[in-house]
């Protein structure tokens, strides 16, 4: 019975350690990311002229208007549930968010807004974490944090 109660803590103790680890290596790399570009990344995340269009090509393809699209998730709505909604799964709809924000940085990128490689290592961040890219784009979307 005790040896048992001990196994269950352990575990217990296992996940709040891996999360609080998750937590601290994603904070770095936020932090990395926005100490190499200078906020270059974070401020083109703010510009119209990079979330307009990106805004725009998340609506188009999940058969949506933009303003369809932000009505939506201002209301509440996950980015997993509108493309649910619209018969597009979970795996599509990070291909599409994935797509556009290639299509956002390569437009950083060519301005000089951007540096190369911090398109690379954001990319890469969000083909690894999906919970970040759905929350991002949410973000891009609604102009707020989720």
């Amino acid at each position: 019975m005790k040896d048992k109660q001990q196994r269950k803590q352990r575990q217990i103790l296992f996940v709040i350690g891996g999360s609080i680890i998750l937590v601290i290596a994603i904070l770095s790399i936020v932090f990395l990311l926005q100490q190499n570009s200078g906020g270059k990344v974070t401020s083109i995340y703010k510009d119209p002229t990079y979330v307009s269009p990106f805004v725009d090509e998340v609506a188009q393809n999940l058969h949506l208007s933009s303003s369809q699209l932000k009505s939506q998730a201002i209301a509440g709505k996950s980015m997993v549930d509108i493309a649910a909604a619209q018969g597009i799964s979970a795996a599509q709809l990070h291909v599409i968010e994935l797509n556009a924000f290639q299509h956002l940085f390569d437009k950083g990128v060519q301005r000089g807004d951007v540096p190369q490689q911090n398109e690379s290592q954001t990319l890469q961040t969000y083909r690894t974490d999906t919970q970040l890219l759905d929350s991002k784009t949410f973000q891009l979307i609604t102009g707020t944090s989720h």
